[in-house]
């Protein structure tokens, strides 16, 4: 879920960074909260074993492995590739589904433009068919959505609306294919600006034309996120980079811990038992 913040940094003043920065609801702190928690608990747990149960030469052991694997990690895990190429399907999938969210106003606007007309039948025409297609995009959206689900979970809930009416419902669950139930109010749309034109509510052909491009820009929008949604990014990919990521901190467990495997004790001050470079690195790639 997008969350909205632009009136919360209308300037690029001190303030509005603060505002921007430390926001929490659909911010990254609330996104890595929790597995940094977990993962700082499990290089302390490393830490204690490190210092207080493992003997002088277990501890060399251990520093001879750690180094090996610092040295090459960043060969054998290419974190900046894999994690770049990822992030920018993942926005490009985001943009396109925002730009494919079947926008009706274009569509609105031809039918309120080219079907003149002051008489009931004619309101009628232009209401119906906007309204068809806003059940169109109804029945899109509820396969796509949790929220729109929620909000009309079967087609009754969607005829209480009064989008639907009973004898429009009927002829809809009639049809047994669910991908054509999608689409069947467009099929509606295209009849009635046909027998429109007949009855010379719409001047000329043309101005069927400019409508019908607009019902068909609005359709291939719904189509498109029924796409986005039938089709996620390959698991391949998505398995790859999960696992990429983990066993990379996971790695790190062990190779950014303080090596210490003389006998001079525990670091003199505090901070250096805080891994701050690694908590930054664990916020920029989760």
């Amino acid at each position: 879920m997008t969350i909205t913040y632009n009136l919360d940094v209308p300037h690029s003043h001190l303030k509005g960074v603060l505002s921007i920065l430390f926001r929490w609801r659909g911010s990254v702190w609330k996104a890595v909260s929790f597995p940094l928690s977990c993962w700082l608990a499990g290089y302390y747990f490393v830490f204690c074993v490190y210092y207080f149960i493992l003997r002088p030469y277990d501890r060399y052991i251990f520093d001879k492995v750690t180094n090996v694997l610092e040295t090459r990690i960043d060969t054998y895990i290419p974190m900046t590739f894999i994690l770049g190429f990822f992030v920018s399907s993942v926005l490009g999938r985001w943009q396109d589904t925002l730009k494919n969210m079947g926008w009706i106003d274009g569509t609105a606007v031809a039918v309120s433009t080219y079907i003149r007309g002051d008489d009931d039948e004619t309101r009628a025409i232009r209401r119906t068919i906007i309204r068809y297609l806003v059940l169109c995009q109804t029945c899109v959206l509820r396969n796509v959505s949790v929220q729109v689900r929620r909000r009309f979970p079967t087609l009754e809930a969607i005829e209480a609306a009064d989008i639907l009416t009973p004898e429009e419902r009927t002829l809809i669950e009639k049809t047994e294919d669910k991908y054509s139930q999608f689409w069947i109010p467009i099929v509606w749309v295209e009849e009635i600006l046909y027998d429109a034109r007949m009855k010379n509510k719409i001047a000329s052909d043309f101005f069927v034309e400019t409508i019908a491009k607009n019902i068909d820009i609005f359709r291939s929008q719904l189509q498109n996120l029924l796409k986005f949604d039938w089709v996620p990014i390959p698991l391949v990919y998505q398995q790859l980079v999960t696992f990429c990521v983990r066993l990379y901190f996971f790695i790190c467990l062990f190779t950014r811990q303080i090596i210490k495997h003389d006998d001079q004790g525990l670091p003199e001050s505090v901070l250096f038992w805080i891994p701050i470079t690694t908590i930054i690195e664990f916020i920029v790639y989760m």
